[in-house]
């Protein structure tokens, strides 16, 4: 495997990792309306693409032998956790609604 390649996967461990670490909200979040929703969905879709391009450029970014280790980047760390973070808000919010707004139902 060349030098890439093991980053990557580095930066995969510790998004992993990260997300294991982080606790769920203990109890459900009041349920916004719907419009209000929809903007939260929207506005946490491109925050996390976003985010994903920029982890995507730092994995990818040449590394020469004096840079610090990418499991150590501090940017990468703040990164991952906020991607986690927002991915679980998102599907938090997708799962309140069914498509036509009413409430999905609880299993």
């Amino acid at each position: 495997m060349d030098r890439s390649t093991i980053e990557c996967l580095c930066a995969g461990l510790v998004i992993a990792a990260l997300g294991c670490l982080s606790g769920g909200p203990t109890e459900p979040p009041e349920l916004p309306d719907a419009d209000a929703r929809d903007r939260q969905i929207l506005t946490l879709e491109r925050s996390i693409a976003r985010d994903r391009r920029s982890l995507e450029d730092l994995v990818t970014k040449p590394r020469d032998e004096n840079m610090q280790e990418l499991h150590d980047d501090a940017v990468l760390r703040e990164i991952a956790a906020r991607i986690t973070v927002e991915t679980r808000r998102l599907r938090t919010l997708r799962s309140q609604h069914g498509p036509s707004g009413d409430r999905a139902p609880t299993p």
